[in-house]
């Protein structure tokens, strides 16, 4: 501030009057300057994309057309890097580390000693795990991966109607949906002594349907619907398992709006 010249520094000091003005100035400065600079303490960071590893193939099943259906709104949603794969041996130690979770749509196989220790010790150490429908039926000789998928398919009947009841419906998973009825495989399991999980659904109301679980750091779901494109058409399917993939990276979970083409589900003359 400039000190007019016919006032002496020893005047201005004693003048109360250009002290009160000097002092709204400083201060006034102080806020401009303040207000004008970029605030990286309050800034919220960008998330880097959920990176997903998703295993697909078996003996059955359309592995092919199936998956593109959830990986689709996955990758439009900006949150998703999705890596697609028939080859188990992604699974191996040096393959698996770069991803934040595993989602299969498998069946059968032998499972190798690198395949398991890679996975389990990837879910095991806090990598997420998403499993759909043949899951339960993948690496059946396998008693360690039947311990982190919880349930060991044990057979099925003939495809038919049948409803799905939402038991938790305050999950952030299955919050909203009271069921879901589909034409599917009735799934039977045996689960694994002394392993608990957490049941979100059941069908007919009385054999677990879909489910999840801790196992060690890592987050574990799964959802034993989705025999074929009746099930994966059904918005609620879709909607739960892509809520899934969230959780499953410990991410808060939200709804991803499906394509306009997959909205109608081919279950609605079921419902």
């Amino acid at each position: 501030m400039v000190i007019p010249k016919h006032c002496s520094r020893r005047a201005f000091r004693k003048n109360p009057q250009w002290l009160r003005l000097s002092a709204i100035l400083i201060v006034s400065f102080v806020v401009i300057i303040s207000t004008s600079l970029p605030s990286n303490g309050n800034a919220e960071v960008p998330k880097k994309p959920i990176r997903v590893l998703f295993v697909t193939g078996g003996e059955f099943h359309d592995w092919v057309n199936l998956p593109p259906i959830l990986i689709k709104p996955m990758e439009g949603s900006g949150d998703f890097e999705v890596t697609l794969t028939q080859d188990r041996d992604a699974l191996i130690a040096q393959r698996i580390r770069g991803f934040d979770i595993v989602a299969f749509y498998t069946q059968g196989g032998e499972i190798t000693q690198q395949q398991k220790d890679g996975l389990l010790s990837f879910v095991r150490r806090g990598g997420g795990f998403v499993g759909i429908h043949g899951a339960t039926a993948t690496w059946k000789t396998s008693d360690d991966y039947w311990s982190l998928v919880a349930g060991r398919f044990d057979g099925h009947g003939k495809k038919r109607a049948f409803d799905v009841l939402i038991t938790d419906k305050t999950n952030p998973i299955t919050r909203g949906i009271k069921k879901l009825s589909v034409v599917d495989e009735d799934y039977g399991h045996v689960f694994y002594p002394g392993d608990s999980f957490h049941v979100l659904a059941l069908r007919e109301g009385k054999y677990p349907a879909i489910w999840t679980r801790m196992y060690g750091k890592g987050r574990v779901f799964v959802n034993v619907l989705g025999h074929d494109s009746k099930t994966w058409n059904d918005p609620d399917f879709q909607r739960i398992n892509l809520r899934a993939m969230y959780w499953a990276a410990g991410r808060a979970v939200k709804d991803i709006p499906f394509p306009p083409t997959l909205q109608k589900s081919s279950a609605d003359s079921i419902r």
